[in-house]
């Protein structure tokens, strides 16, 4: 049982740290796998049913104004973008990757 309380304590000390640490976290977030035809306002309309969005834009073409197939969202609450990055998003019919830019799982130009 001791050893088994200590396991415990374990777990919860990082649950704790991860908690503490998702100041980190408060940085944008990189939606990646969007439909062509996603609007900023469908994509502010998803992500608010998680919590307080501060900012929901796609990135479209300079030139064409056409998506470029990803955007960039951020929340208020470092806690709802660590949950959110956990879960597989369908916006439309596509499913979405959320990524935090510039990390190694994030790669315009592969």
């Amino acid at each position: 049982a001791k050893r088994k309380a200590g396991v415990l304590d374990n777990d919860s000390k990082k649950f704790k740290n991860t908690e503490e640490d998702s100041s980190a976290f408060s940085s944008d977030l990189v939606v990646l796998g969007l439909a062509w035809k996603t609007t900023d306002e469908e994509l502010k309309e998803y992500f608010e049913q998680y919590g307080n969005l501060e900012f929901a834009k796609v990135k479209t073409d300079r030139v064409t104004g056409r998506s470029k197939g990803f955007g960039f969202i951020r929340f208020s609450d470092p806690e709802v973008q660590v949950r959110v990055m956990l879960k597989r998003h369908k916006i439309g019919d596509r499913f979405c990757d959320i990524r935090i830019p510039n990390s190694n799982k994030f790669n315009l130009t592969q």
